[in-house]
């Protein structure tokens, strides 16, 4: 069964379609800019969905308990992401994040998504968060991270390491277009007492005791 919502329409309601065992997908207008808490929760044969580009906001449980839904993209808009929000969605594999700036991001998103081993950092990225990382690998389950094409981001918040990446706050971090990261020091030179650090040609001097 699928569920096709109408254009103009722009809030999915809470528990709007929860525990619809029978529901396959659903197709949300652009229009949609909110999915409330548990809207999807509890639809076990769920497979396929696509956020619209305008969403900015997926509130808590929304997801919860999607066991059949195995990709999901978070698109550009998108500005917060609640807590639990894909809880229990043990079919999920990858998560693609297309966001501009999610900066707002609950406890645990994709708690007990214990199959997800993809992640995907779009070119529309501008900001990539501690909260966002630490949520999305919760499981300690992500085994791969993607780029698409060539994109410039910035990380913000405490260092994380995920795929042997180490992120660090205020770092800017360069995608090329073969998918290689590369991590530069913002500013590319400073002193901290007794230390200085220079940035040049890609090389990082520092200098001190």
């Amino acid at each position: 069964h699928t569920v096709v919502v109408e254009e103009g329409i722009t809030h999915i309601g809470d528990s709007a379609f929860e525990d619809i065992q029978a529901l396959t997908a659903v197709t949300l207008p652009s229009t949609v800019t909110s999915i409330g808490d548990g809207a999807f929760a509890g639809d076990s044969s769920l497979a396929e969905i696509s956020l619209p580009e305008n969403l900015e906001m997926i509130d808590r449980d929304a997801f919860e308990d999607c066991t059949s839904l195995k990709e999901i993209v978070l698109p550009e808009a998108l500005t917060e992401l609640a807590s639990y929000a894909f809880e229990g969605c043990t079919a999920l594999e990858k998560v693609t994040l297309n966001t501009k700036a999610l900066t707002s991001v609950g406890t645990s998103p994709f708690y007990q998504c214990s199959g997800l081993k993809t992640l995907v950092i779009g070119d529309t990225v501008d900001v990539v968060t501690y909260d966002f990382l630490n949520g999305v690998n919760y499981q300690k389950s992500i085994t791969e991270v993607q780029y698409e094409a060539s994109n410039e981001f910035t990380y913000s918040g405490s260092e994380y390491t995920l795929c042997g990446i180490s992120f660090a706050d205020g770092v800017k971090c360069t995608v090329d277009a073969k998918g290689d990261l590369e991590l530069s020091l913002d500013p590319v030179s400073g002193t901290d007492g007794s230390i200085t650090w220079e940035v040049a040609d890609d090389v990082l001097t520092i200098s001190g005791t």
